[in-house]
C-alpha cells in the first residue's frame, strides 16, 4: 500500500537530482508515494521519494527515486540524464528524460530495456500509467 507524501519530500528529491518533475508525477507521488503499475502487461513498482516523517514511512521509502536513479546511472547504456521512476524487477526501468535545456523533465514516459539499452515510449504522461 502506498502512502501519500508531503510536497517538501518531492522537492527534496528534485533538488537531489537537479530536476523538476512533470506535474503528473508530482501529483501522483503526493497521493501515492510508490505503488504498482501495469505497463506493457507487466507489473512495475513506482519508486517513491524518501519520506522520513515517521519510521514506517522511512522504511517503506528506503529504495527511493534518488537512490534508484543513481544506481541505474552506473549501469552500462543507461541514459546519463534519465530519471528512473519505476522498475519491473528484471533490470528494466521506466524513465523520464530531460528537456533540451534547463532542469525540467519531459512528460513522456519511456521504458529503458537493460539488455539492449533501447528506449521505448510507453505513455505521454505519468497520468496515463495504469495502477495495478
Amino acid at each position: 500500500m502506498a502512502f501519500s507524501t508531503d510536497i517538501r519530500f518531492i522537492r527534496q528529491a528534485e533538488a537531489a537530482l537537479g530536476v523538476v518533475f512533470p506535474a503528473a508525477l508530482t501529483a501522483r507521488l503526493r497521493c501515492d508515494n510508490g505503488g504498482e503499475l501495469d505497463v506493457l502487461d507487466a507489473d512495475w513498482r513506482l519508486h517513491p521519494v524518501f519520506d522520513d516523517s515517521d519510521a514506517r514511512r522511512a522504511k517503506r521509502t528506503a529504495s527511493h527515486i534518488v537512490q534508484e536513479t543513481m544506481a541505474a546511472r552506473a549501469w552500462p547504456g543507461f541514459p546519463a540524464q534519465a530519471i528512473a521512476i519505476a522498475t519491473d524487477g528484471d533490470g528494466n526501468q521506466l524513465v523520464l528524460l530531460p528537456a533540451a535545456e534547463g532542469t525540467a523533465l519531459l512528460a513522456a514516459v519511456h521504458v529503458w530495456w537493460h539488455e539492449d539499452g533501447e528506449l521505448e515510449r510507453v505513455a505521454a504522461s505519468c497520468a496515463d500509467l495504469q495502477d495495478l
